[in-house]
């Protein structure tokens, strides 16, 4: 089964996964404002963090998926099925704002892994995407040096992040 075909499925079932993507950010605001009067207790934070997680995976690959399908595949935007490629990215950004004005992230378990591999992800698609307009990008808008800057940007970048991923 490829993704697409996974996807032609999920397509099936609109209302499980509109319900699904609402339920999480109500969730997760009504576990954040319970869990903010427990300061450090395990039991409540791993709930939490098992809340973020649920909805990070899917708004990540939904993320992933649609700059993949704007940047490389060139899709229009206007046909692209909300609830596989937005609604995702909207339930997940909703519930870590409920869950930040409760909690701090920093006491979830698991939160920088995550942060991290966001920016892991955010950097190799601008690599990839640099990659593939190198040829225009420098000979036309920039210098040998300004392409040196931004591979030593890139470079502490993804350094940082391999860093707060290994912690």
């Amino acid at each position: 089964m490829t993704l697409e075909q996974l996807f032609l499925h999920a397509q099936q079932y609109d209302l499980l996964l509109l319900t699904w993507f609402t339920l999480l950010p109500f969730l997760s605001w009504i576990s954040a404002r319970f869990t903010s009067g427990f300061r450090r207790h395990k039991i409540r934070y791993r709930w939490l963090s098992l809340l973020v997680y649920m909805a990070a995976v899917p708004g990540i690959l939904a993320l992933v998926l649609t700059v993949y399908a704007l940047v490389f595949t060139h899709q229009n935007l206007l046909r692209l099925n909300l609830l596989i490629y937005l609604v995702p990215i909207v339930s997940m950004l909703t519930s870590f704002y409920l869950i930040s004005r409760h909690v701090k992230f920093r006491d979830i378990p698991g939160f920088e892994r995550l942060s991290a591999l966001l920016v892991l992800l955010a950097l190799t698609f601008v690599v990839i995407l640099f990659l593939l307009k190198l040829r225009i990008f420098v000979g036309f808008f920039a210098s040998f040096w300004v392409l040196l800057l931004l591979a030593l940007a890139l470079f502490w970048g993804f350094q940082w992040a391999l860093k707060k991923l290994t912690r």
